[in-house]
């Protein structure tokens, strides 16, 4: 409860800087990753060297202090009062003591340090407690989960670039260092991305006086970040992954249903193929053909089958490329209608009012910046109002259950065969038409004669000249992906 009162708190306050996507609502690990793959990206379009550093904090959960702490919710999140001493009394009154190896124990001793790990309160207590992250180290952009810190510059000139990150760093360590964290310089990695040899970059990358190492390839969250943005090295990742769960699971086949396979391999081996894959656009064809054979072979031993398009068909699971361009517009869309991750919608341009008189409709498109380089194809600002684009497109042709006028005045209503949904698709159309009805203050629904859902209206209806009800919103049937 306390939480959820700090978390609404946060946000109607704007407490958290808008690059902190951690336990926020709306952003995830894979917003992060957009946002970051965003900022290479739009460098690299301008020729630019791009240096990223995954900066790595010591224990930074057992090391903030308690004191300082309290101050900043009081003086930066704006927290008084009953709210201040009660998070204060939360902190307090946690001991500890250490077991000796030659029998024994100490004594236990209060600890003015750390926010507890594993809790709801902790990680977001630690977002609160480096919210000002940023003013402190102007030198580079930030991108932040929690205590993962993700360090950005760019410059034309690689040694500039590289000469940015130290100083960038720098200011991080003293950071760090005002604010009793300790900076971990073996495990800070380091990625060049650029068009000029690396061997030929004379300056280092440093911290705490230690030369960090450059690699090809960087994890982040989970993300195996490689320096041409090709998605090769963490799709190889995911699907050794996502082969390994599924060997297993085809290893106790005798033993299990199809559902319950159907299910083992959703829960084990898709999440390993699905995450962070909306932000992985333009990859390479290696990168494509590793996920997706790994997703075909889920397919063919959950169905049993030694083909795989008959598998998909049989487990009622849609293609990979048909289920990342689905998840993909879902992302966007979200972006768009709820404008969070306020960081994600801001990258978006302005909406272009087309005026559509032959339909007597206005859709509202979004304008489509162009890159001048492939590497500038990754970035979200780019193709992010391309994909919203072409999901509003993909909508825009009638299908069961939609109106449609015709030239002489009036409308139709264009019908075509199918069957009725099935039972287990009423409850996700109710939360739906739930969600509809809470968000846009829906007036109600249509259905025709055999209880199909064929039209919602928004408040914006209108009665055709043949008694019948068209609306803004359109449900195109259960199941049907243009909704």
């Amino acid at each position: 409860v306390l939480a959820e009162q700090l978390k609404m708190h946060i946000k109607q306050q704007r407490v958290l800087p808008k690059s902190q996507h951690g336990f926020r609502p709306k952003h995830s690990p894979e917003s992060a990753i957009i946002e970051l793959i965003d900022e290479i990206a739009s460098q690299r379009d301008q020729r630019n060297t791009v240096v990223v550093a995954s900066a790595d904090l010591a224990g930074a959960f057992d090391t903030v202090d308690h004191e300082r702490l309290v101050g900043k919710l009081q003086k930066r999140a704006g927290i008084e009062g009953a709210a201040l001493e009660l998070l204060g009394d939360y902190l307090k009154g946690r001991s500890q003591r250490t077991k000796k190896n030659s029998g024994g124990s100490s004594g236990w001793v209060e600890i003015p340090w750390g926010v507890p790990q594993g809790s709801v309160m902790g990680p977001l207590l630690f977002a609160l407690f480096c919210e000002d992250l940023q003013e402190w180290v102007p030198g580079a952009k930030i991108v932040q989960f929690a205590d993962d810190v993700t360090l950005i510059t760019s410059d034309r000139d690689p040694e500039r670039a590289v000469q940015k990150m130290n100083e960038a760093l720098e200011q991080f360590e003293r950071y760090a260092a005002g604010n009793w964290l300790a900076p971990e310089p073996t495990k800070t990695q380091v990625l060049y991305c650029t068009g000029v040899d690396k061997g030929k970059i004379k300056t280092k990358c440093e911290m705490a006086g230690q030369e960090l190492e450059v690699t090809e390839a960087i994890k982040i969250l989970g993300f195996h970040l490689d320096e041409g943005l090709s998605g090769e090295e963490h799709c190889a990742k995911a699907a050794g992954k996502a082969a390994a769960a599924t060997a297993a699971v085809k290893r106790a086949t005798r033993y299990l249903r199809k559902e319950d396979k159907v299910t083992l391999l959703e829960a084990l081996a898709h999440p390993y193929l699905d995450y962070c894959q909306n932000a992985l656009y333009n990859t390479t064809e290696a990168a494509d053909s590793l996920v997706r054979r790994a997703y075909n072979r889920t397919a063919r031993v959950a169905a049993g089958l030694g083909r795989t398009k008959p598998s998909l068909k049989k487990v009622g699971w849609a293609s990979w490329e048909k289920r990342r361009e689905a998840t993909r517009e879902a992302m966007v869309a979200k972006v768009v209608l709820d404008k969070e991750p306020q960081v994600l919608w801001e990258l978006l341009p302005p909406k272009i009012r087309r005026d559509m008189a032959l339909r007597g409709e206005t859709r509202g498109e979004l304008e489509t910046p162009a890159a001048r380089l492939s590497a500038g194809e990754k970035a979200f600002r780019v193709w992010g109002p391309r994909v919203y684009n072409e999901s509003l497109a993909n909508g825009e042709e009638p299908e069961e259950g939609t109106f449609q006028e015709e030239e002489g005045g009036g409308t139709r209503r264009i019908r075509k065969q199918g069957k009725a949904p099935k039972d287990e698709d009423v409850t996700e159309r109710e939360g739906y038409y739930g969600y509809l009805n809470h968000k846009f203050k829906a007036q109600g629904e249509t259905k025709d004669e055999d209880g199909w859902v064929v039209a919602w209206t928004d408040g914006s209806k209108i009665e055709t000249g043949n008694g019948e009800t068209a609306g803004a919103g359109i449900f195109y049937s259960a199941g049907n992906p243009r909704n």
